[in-house]
């Protein structure tokens, strides 16, 4: 089951723009692998999606649109 929060979150991302961390309330969530991409390549007006492993195996996705980071 999933539940879309639509909540701002504040992420820390490598070089290349894959998150690392993400803090979402009050708590930083490690993020020990991408499961998934879907970045807009061939649609430019969708936001980048990404599917994540927190450490302690939470699985969640982080949204990178005009104004930030969404969970």
């Amino acid at each position: 089951m999933s539940k879309l929060y639509r909540e701002p979150v504040q992420v820390r991302e490598d070089t290349g723009g894959r998150p690392v961390a993400f803090r979402w309330r009050k708590w930083w969530y490690k993020v020990e692998s991408v499961a998934r991409v879907r970045p807009s390549l061939f649609k430019p007006w969708e936001p980048e999606r990404w599917q994540v492993i927190a450490r302690g195996g939470g699985v969640f996705e982080l949204t990178r649109g005009e104004k930030g980071w969404v969970l």
